[in-house]
């Protein structure tokens, strides 16, 4: 029963077992009174059993303790209990220790789910008191059986397989993987609780430099293969710069040039470019896109343009077909909507060569376009595609051109220099930091709950001089989950506003469990000015262009990342009119939600907001980790660890460029754990 718990949690080797470190840790020989609790710390208290209450639900049972010492008393909840000796075991007037983190609830002291023994029954040699090691939970397993059972295993450590080179451990002054792996667990005496706590002891060093060390590994190899790949070296008649000139009324800012300048070289070596174009919302990415599809055409190449969705297609489309026959480029659109007689006319003129750029979702890489020859792949909000279909699209340009096609992304999310160089580290990166002059900044201001009738008469005033509004919120219904149940959900709010505060207008509502016509056809009524506000979940967030939207308001503004506000944020502004972005939060000014919002209201740049929110939520939440088909990190935090990350990128470069092949014997190791780990990602084979 024991080994099935363990497996279901992803352990099912000694060495899963040892590296399953402690989350946290506590030093039990602090016993503190209940009146010195403070909420948010561990502690370890004694009392005696003055009250309990055990309930029954359907499918659970749950357990309420009261314990008190001379100076107060201590709730303890648990939500789900196994059986009635649980209970049995807390007698009225029984001396218990517990253990665990404080919460106030409701004006008391309380302890969730904390470990508990009864005094009497407690045998010396158990456990020593001092610092214990806190594990995350595995359900059917108590802490302490936890706690034995790697003690059993401990004397294996010493086979643990050392991944890391002497030579770096000596160079960076990190402990054996044996001597770390038994620190952790067992804390020798000098230990101080704060350092381990903060994960900076030397034994949490060694661990995350080699996690990172290891990742940074499949993203060199894989930029490695990539450029090991032939690929197309074009002629170019004529600088970017000058085809540039030629297509637009306005001049390039310095950051859009330089973009260009980094594009051209790339493309005209016959190695394929893996470029990710990244910068804020309206810094003039499509410009720069479009400057490198004419100029791929004017070398005799085609270029396909894959989006994520069909409106966007068609917006990149109108933007295209705007700029690009001035060059003598032919433009298409392909998407699932066209018609059968359609497609197949754009199918024939892809493949004869006719047709120069097509534009499309993910039609343009079905099995039977065929290309006379790609030589340029534009992949726009490239983290909303998987790796398989990036991979078809370089397939489609091998079979017309003979030789990989270069490949530029582009993303409108800032991402901050260290995840640039872990998701997105097999790419070379340019950034268009400038916004084109004449585009006005959005005067962001932060509301609480109660002013809420400010907000909507400024949304009213907009739309009464002929503008549009959003209306954001996080939810798509009611929620009874902890802490969710009082916001207020996109379709049950429109029908508030439209009979309150909104009463008059015309709205409409948008969310994510809409399928894709639905949704597709309330954004083009939108677009056409059929309603005045539309109410929405975050599912705007990408790249729709709605020029006469001049007002966002998002509700419950602490719920969001800063970096998913930024792109919000991002959907007014795009016209000639001044505008504004309300962001409405039930905190008070004193939260640290109200202070983390303030950097919204002072601050435009998307990088400077990337990197306070990596600093704030850490990695995981940033678009593009998931799919970035990498593994996720377990120790190492990217705003924290920057410093070892340098360290692991440049030792990973080093063996990547002197030993390729992992042939030398002080890497062996690496490569059977590299190809351990990620056999399953297919662009990080190893050997």
């Amino acid at each position: 029963e024991i080994a099935k718990r363990l497996s279901e949690k992803g352990l099912t080797t000694v060495e899963e077992l040892l590296r399953f470190l402690p989350r946290r840790y506590e030093d039990r020989s602090l016993r503190q009174t209940i009146r010195e609790l403070v909420p948010g710390e561990g502690a370890t208290v004694q009392g005696v059993v003055l009250a309990k209450s055990l309930k029954t639900f359907p499918g659970r049972r749950s357990l309420e303790i009261a314990i008190g010492d001379d100076t107060g008393v201590l709730r303890l909840a648990w939500f789900r209990v196994p059986g009635q000796s649980m209970s049995d075991r807390f007698e009225k007037g029984v001396r218990v220790q517990v253990s665990g983190i404080v919460k106030a609830f409701r004006g008391q002291m309380q302890m969730v789910h904390p470990e508990t023994k009864v005094v009497t029954e407690m045998p010396v040699e158990v456990e020593p008191a001092g610092l214990i090691p806190i594990y995350s939970e595995i359900e059917g397993i108590r802490p302490t059986q936890l706690r034995r059972l790697i003690a059993e295993v401990m004397p294996l450590a010493d086979g643990l397989p050392e991944l890391l080179p002497h030579r770096l451990r000596v160079q960076h002054k990190l402990p054996a993987m044996a001597e770390s792996v038994k620190a952790l667990h067992v804390p020798p005496p000098n230990a101080l609780l704060d350092n381990l706590l903060d994960m900076a002891t030397p034994w949490h060093r060694r661990l995350i430099y080699e996690e990172l060390l290891l990742l940074q590994l499949v993203v060199l190899r894989r930029k490695a293969q990539a450029a090991s790949q032939p690929g197309l070296a074009l002629q170019f008649a004529a600088p970017f710069g000058t085809v540039a000139a030629e297509l637009f009324p306005f001049t390039l800012t310095n950051a859009q040039a330089r973009a260009l300048r980094e594009i051209e070289a790339d493309m005209r070596l016959a190695v394929p470019m893996h470029r990710l174009l990244q910068g804020d919302v309206g810094s003039g990415k499509t410009a720069v896109a479009m400057t490198a599809a004419a100029a791929t055409a004017r070398a005799g190449k085609q270029t396909a343009i894959m989006v994520p969705t069909e409106l966007l297609a068609e917006q990149h489309a109108c933007t295209a077909l705007a700029t690009l026959p001035r060059g003598g480029v032919r433009v298409e659109l392909l998407t699932g909507s066209v018609t059968a007689a359609e497609r197949r006319r754009i199918l024939g003129q892809l493949a004869s060569g006719d047709v120069q750029v097509v534009v499309g979702t993910h039609a343009i890489i079905q099995h039977d376009v065929k290309f006379k020859a790609l030589g340029l792949g534009i992949v726009d909000e490239q983290h909303r595609f998987g790796v398989l279909q990036r991979a078809r699209l370089l397939e489609q340009g091998r079979e017309s051109a003979g030789a990989t096609p270069h490949v530029l992304a582009m993303t409108a999310t800032p991402i901050p220099r260290t995840l640039a160089l872990t998701v997105y580290g097999d790419l070379d990166v340019s950034i268009v930091n400038e916004l084109p002059p004449g585009r006005t900044p959005v005067k962001t201001m932060l509301f609480r709950d109660r002013q809420r009738s400010q907000v909507y008469r400024r949304v009213r005033y907009a739309v009464e001089n002929g503008r549009q509004a959003y209306v954001v919120f996080p939810l798509v219904e009611e929620s009874d989950k902890e802490g969710m149940a009082e916001i207020r959900a996109a379709t049950s709010e429109a029908e508030a506003l439209a009979a309150g505060e909104l009463q008059g207008l015309r709205i409409a509502v948008l969310h994510g469990r809409m399928d894709a016509s639905e949704k597709d056809h309330v954004m083009r009524a939108f677009v056409r000015k059929s309603f005045d506000v539309l109410v929405a979940t975050t599912v705007i967030e990408v790249g729709i262009d709605v020029p006469n939207a001049s007002v966002i308001v998002i509700e419950h503004a602490e719920r969001f990342g800063l970096s998913q506000l930024h792109q919000l944020r991002g959907r007014v502004g795009r016209g000639e009119h001044a505008s504004e972005c309300l962001l409405v939060t039930v905190g008070s000014s004193s939260d640290e939600s109200w202070l983390r919002l303030t950097t919204m209201e002072k601050t435009s740049d998307g990088f400077q907001i990337a990197e306070a929110d990596l600093e704030i939520r850490g990695p995981g939440d940033f678009v593009g980790t998931r799919q970035s088909g990498l593994p996720l990190l377990l120790l190492a935090n990217l705003a924290r660890d920057t410093e070892l990350l340098e360290k692991a990128r440049d030792d990973a470069s080093s063996i990547i460029t002197n030993d390729p092949d992992f042939a030398h014997a002080e890497h062996r190791v690496l490569k059977q754990a590299l190809a351990a780990r990620w056999e399953r990602l297919e662009l990080a084979q190893i050997g």
